[in-house]
C-alpha cells in the first residue's frame, strides 16, 4: 500500500511538472517547482506513515498499553478496557442513546466502542456476553460483542470503571486488540 502512495505521489508531481512545463528546461536552475513538489509529495508520504502507518496499511490502531487498565478518572480521556456512559447513535444513524460501553481503541479524534445493554441476551451467546458493571448495582448487563462503532470524544459522559479481566481477555483476543490480558 506504501508503494502506491509513494507511486501516485511521483506521477502527480510529474504531470503538475509537465503541465506548468517545467520538466526538462533548465537542468542547471536547481530543485525548480518540480523538484520541490517531488520533496512535498514524498514528504507527505513519509509523514503519513510515520503518524500512521499500520492504518494506511489497512490495519487497525491498537492502543499502545501494557499492563493493568487504569481506573478512569472524571475529566479524562478514555482508554482501552475501560467502561464509559456515552451518547452512542443508533445504527440508523438519526438518534442515540446514552449507553455503557467498552473502549476497545482510541484514536486522535474518536474512540472505537462496544456496547453494553441491560436487557437480557441470554439467548444469543455468541452476539452477547454477561457482564457486571463496576460499581454499578450489581445487576446484570449484556456487552454486545460485535460490531464496534466509532464516537468522538465529546461523546463520553462519565467513567464506571474497568472492565472485568475475563470479559477484556475476550474482547481483545476477538477484536485483535494490543496489550490483552492484565
Amino acid at each position: 500500500m506504501t508503494g502506491v502512495f509513494l507511486a501516485a505521489g511521483l506521477v502527480l508531481t510529474v504531470l503538475l511538472g509537465a503541465l506548468l512545463g517545467l520538466v526538462g528546461h533548465d537542468a542547471d536552475a536547481g530543485l525548480g517547482a518540480a523538484g520541490i513538489a517531488t520533496l512535498g509529495m514524498f514528504f507527505l508520504a513519509g509523514r503519513a506513515l510515520v503518524r500512521e502507518p499500520r492504518r494506511l496499511a489497512g490495519v487497525p490502531l491498537a492502543p499502545r498499553r501494557t499492563g493493568p487498565v487504569p481506573e478512569p478518572a472524571p475529566g479524562s480521556r478514555p482508554r482501552p478496557g475501560q467502561i464509559w456512559f456515552a451518547y452512542v447513535p443508533f445504527e440508523e444513524g438519526h438518534d442515540g442513546k446514552d449507553r455503557p460501553c467498552l473502549v476497545l481503541r482510541c484514536g486522535p479524534r474518536a474512540a472505537e466502542v462496544l456496547k453494553i445493554t441491560s436487557q437480557d441476551k441470554s439467548r444469543f451467546p455468541r452476539q452477547y456476553r454477561a457482564l457486571r458493571l463496576p460499581g454499578e448495582d450489581g445487576r446484570q448487563s449484556w456487552l454486545q460483542l460485535e460490531g464496534p462503532r466509532r464516537i468522538g470524544y465529546d461523546a463520553f459522559r462519565r467513567p464506571v470503571g474497568v472492565s472485568p479481566g475475563d470479559a477484556w481477555d475476550e474482547v481483545s483476543r476477538r477484536h485483535g486488540v494490543a496489550g490483552a490480558g492484565r
